[in-house]
């Protein structure tokens, strides 16, 4: 598992630079026709009294710097049968308000002979 920082700190599961799930998702997108990876496990923090999303942030445990990720970016170099085998990773979203806002900056281009 790569060790996972995180700088998206409008995100419901980002604590202290780490994330507190233990598994997420980096995938790529490509709605404007150019190469894009985001955290597709990226939920938007509120300030809320639902008593739904206190339980969940109850259910999670303390942050972790290392996280299963999951990946179908699969011209990156860290990708292996759509997992990240990177040994450390950063998805950088200082300021999202939604997925399409973050990216993974340990993205690599595989180099094609």
């Amino acid at each position: 598992m790569p060790k996972l920082f995180c700088d998206a700190k409008t995100c419901f599961y980002h604590q202290d630079e780490y994330c507190t799930k233990d598994r997420i998702k980096v995938c790529n997108c490509q709605e404007h026709g150019e190469h894009e990876t985001m955290c597709d496990s990226y939920k938007l923090k509120k300030d809320t009294d639902n008593r739904k999303e206190l339980f969940e942030f109850a259910s999670f445990g303390t942050p972790n710097a290392y996280s299963s990720v999951s990946c179908n970016v699969l011209d990156c170099i860290h990708n292996q049968h759509e997992m990240c085998k990177a040994t450390s990773i950063k998805v950088d979203g200082k300021n999202a308000k939604n997925k399409h806002e973050t990216i993974c900056t340990s993205y690599a281009t595989k180099i094609k002979l």
